[in-house]
């Protein structure tokens, strides 16, 4: 009886000895786009002004070049920052809490924490090395579950 070997699937290589483009791995980037409170923040900066889709990096960039611009930081304690009306309502508008609970002064830390979850969330799927641009989709990233099960029967 012969042995059994199973049959190799056969990837053809380009000359740099690279699997072609189809075969490489998308690169998935998070992107966030300013919301209506937030856009005259993101206006008022230059990254801000030429950009629509930002990471959470550069959006936390524009904020903070939004605060020395602007001289938010507090005289008092350098560790704090004064919300200013643009600043105010670009971080607390629409939510539901009483004008009396909105602080007049917060962290950079709060800023920062408080900011992913006032931007509009989207992806960009790239792969690697195509001169095409990225595609950008609305929403988050949907997790992919890969699972591997033992069928029965098997001796």
């Amino acid at each position: 009886v012969p042995r059994y070997v199973p049959h190799e699937e056969h990837v053809e290589k380009d000359a740099g000895g690279q699997a072609p483009e189809s075969q490489k791995a998308p690169i998935i980037t998070e992107l966030y786009s300013p919301t209506a409170h937030m856009k005259p923040i993101f206006q008022a900066s230059e990254l801000g002004s030429s950009a629509q889709h930002f990471t959470l990096k550069e959006a936390r960039q524009v904020i903070k070049e939004y605060i020395e611009k602007e001289q938010l930081r507090d005289a008092k304690d350098p560790a704090l920052v004064v919300l200013d009306p643009l600043l105010c309502d670009a971080l607390y508008k629409g939510d539901k809490i009483a004008s009396s609970d909105i602080p007049t002064h917060c962290t950079i830390e709060e800023i920062m924490s408080r900011l992913p979850h006032r931007l509009q969330q989207f992806y960009a799927i790239t792969f690697e090395g195509s001169s095409e641009k990225p595609v950008i989709k609305k929403g988050q990233v949907k997790n992919i579950q890969i699972v591997s099960e033992t069928r029965g029967g098997r001796k």
